[in-house]
């Protein structure tokens, strides 16, 4: 009985290593995304005004 007590406890910190592992490669991720969309903003404003 307490073997699978422990398991259960290993899995639970497991669990919490891996979600914050997530928010990590979501934050970074999002983090590109934004630099990526400002640049291609930016860009796309200099375009739009040079042909004005």
């Amino acid at each position: 009985m307490p073997e699978s007590q422990e398991t259960e406890n290993t899995s639970e910190g497991t669990q919490e290593d891996s979600i914050e592992v997530l928010e990590q490669e979501y934050d970074n991720t999002f983090k590109r995304l934004k630099t990526t969309y400002q640049a291609f903003i930016t860009e796309y404003l200099k375009t739009f005004d040079s042909k004005q």
